[in-house]
């Protein structure tokens, strides 16, 4: 097992990333959003960042055996996380006239 530290480091960054994103998911919601008040692209990253979320926490306390292609799925899910993350820092809204503008 050559590749421990490198499986171990993506979980830890999938974590990390999936800690900040669900406390902005959770700030938004905080904020007076509802749940139906999202896309149905956002709900369905959510859920897919929970899935990844339980798994790197089964791969990190050793209950889920590391290979190959779990590290290329984490991989992929702190794409799709980083991007999730660029999306809300980067939506702008501007209130003009009681009316907000995107």
């Amino acid at each position: 097992m050559k590749n421990t530290l490198a499986y171990k480091v993506i979980s830890y960054m999938s974590l990390l990333l999936a800690t900040v994103f669900f406390c902005e998911f959770i700030k938004e919601l905080m904020g007076g959003m509802a749940i139906y008040d999202f896309s149905l692209i956002a709900l369905i990253t959510v859920v897919i960042l929970i899935f990844n979320t339980i798994l790197s926490i089964l791969v990190i306390s050793k209950y889920l055996r590391q290979r190959l292609i779990l590290a290329i799925f984490q991989s992929l899910m702190i794409i799709l996380n980083v991007w999730a993350l660029y999306q809300i820092y980067t939506s702008v809204e501007m209130c003009i006239n009681s009316q907000i503008v995107s």
